[in-house]
């Protein structure tokens, strides 16, 4: 036997009886039966139905939508709406009060019956997200709380012994001898490093309270920025650089910024010990879908390791060979969730490293058509914008 109960909102008496009789043969509770909008409005508050069978056409000042409306404003309450005919604007009102749907009349049984049901089935799963996100809201707050207190509480004792640190070896360096002080400095070291872990690990947890603003963003230019900032950082670097011209992204510029400066940095690091190191920065067309890329020619990784490439400290090689964080990659992953997009790489060891991801906002009607012709169509990755030997 049924447990939900309905409402019934009918000003004609006689369709208002039959529909509470075919309630009631198919084992719901009927919680009242009302001819007006008002009156609908104080049987909810009194009864708290589990569903409203809404007439859309009532006697009084309020129609039926309107009084949904109020309802719905105080009331987590699903309503089906009943009407012998309904034009467009009517049902556009309809839809924009965010009803579950309507009966036509007449209606059989059958009909009531399973309108029902998959309606309730339908606010049941609804209330259950609806639950789940706060949760996950309060989750992220006591974790955004959380992460402040790492950030002062933690990085404040760090801080201590870096400071306390450089003292030691400025004022008794004579007194700990080659040895004391290289203990002292791998000390100083390990605080710094782990207070850019610190730093970086908030960075990634920010990200999900991120909402990308979207432009057009000259990606092409902006990979040669980080490319010139990197060689002026590295001046005894010898890389070649292939920037693809007419690279445009939509998205937002500061995001997609921190996306393209960890994977040309990622490049750059890997290629650190190949001889004629080059880094290629392109887009292609893949089904319909834009896809950007950056490729190395570096130590590159075994793909039976792919599965842990963005989890946040995961390494695939050792810190002594290439230092950082190990945050890197996971950043990038989540601005691309972001964006809508996803991101994957195929790589092999010593055989270098594609990343290639995807935005979903770049479709190719997007893209204007010159910069289609100068990206995609008559220039390969070899006709590019900028060629440096470094």
């Amino acid at each position: 036997m049924a447990d939900e109960s309905v409402l019934i909102v009918e000003d004609e008496a006689i369709v208002a009886l039959s529909i509470e009789k075919r309630l009631k043969n198919l084992h719901f509770t009927v919680t009242g039966t009302v001819a007006t909008g008002e009156d609908a409005v104080a049987a909810v508050k009194q009864r708290a139905p589990d569903l409203i069978l809404m007439d859309i056409h009532l006697h009084g000042e309020m129609d039926g939508i309107d009084t949904a409306q109020i309802i719905q404003k105080q009331y987590d309450i699903p309503v089906i709406y009943l009407t012998a005919y309904a034009d467009d604007e009517t049902i556009g009102r309809a839809v924009e009060t965010g009803a579950y749907g309507y009966l036509v009349k007449p209606f059989g049984e059958r009909d009531l019956h399973s309108s029902i049901k998959l309606v309730l089935s339908r606010h049941r799963v609804e209330r259950q997200l609806k639950n789940r996100q706060a949760q996950l809201a309060a989750t992220n707050r006591e974790l955004e709380a959380f992460g402040y207190s790492v950030s002062h509480d933690l990085r404040a004792p760090l801080r201590t012994i870096d400071g306390y640190s450089s003292i030691l070896l400025d004022i008794c360096r004579d007194q700990l001898g080659e040895a004391g002080t290289t203990y002292l400095s791998r000390i100083q070291m390990a605080a710094q490093k782990m207070d850019d872990m610190i730093i970086d690990l908030l960075s990634l947890s920010q990200l999900s309270r991120t909402k990308p603003q979207y432009e057009p963003v000259d990606v092409s230019r902006m990979a040669g920025d980080i490319l010139d900032e990197l060689a002026l950082t590295y001046p005894e670097r010898k890389v070649r650089v292939r920037v693809q011209p007419g690279i445009v992204a939509t998205g937002d510029r500061s995001l997609l910024w921190s996306v393209y400066w960890n994977l040309i940095e990622n490049a750059w690091k890997f290629t650190g010990k190949t001889v004629d190191a080059e880094i290629q920065v392109f887009s292609e067309l893949q089904r319909d879908t834009w896809v950007f890329g950056v490729r190395d020619n570096g130590a590159g990784f075994d793909m039976a390791q792919a599965g842990h490439l963005f989890a946040p400290f995961h390494r695939l090689h050792p810190m002594n060979d290439y230092p950082g964080t190990g945050i890197g990659l996971a950043m990038v992953q989540r601005i691309v969730h972001l964006h809508g997009g996803v991101i994957w790489a195929e790589s092999s060891p010593l055989g270098g490293t594609v990343f290639r991801f995807t935005l979903p906002m770049n479709q190719p009607v997007s893209v204007a058509e010159d910069l289609q012709d100068s990206a995609m169509n008559s220039q390969s990755l070899q006709q590019v914008s900028k060629v440096k030997l470094l």
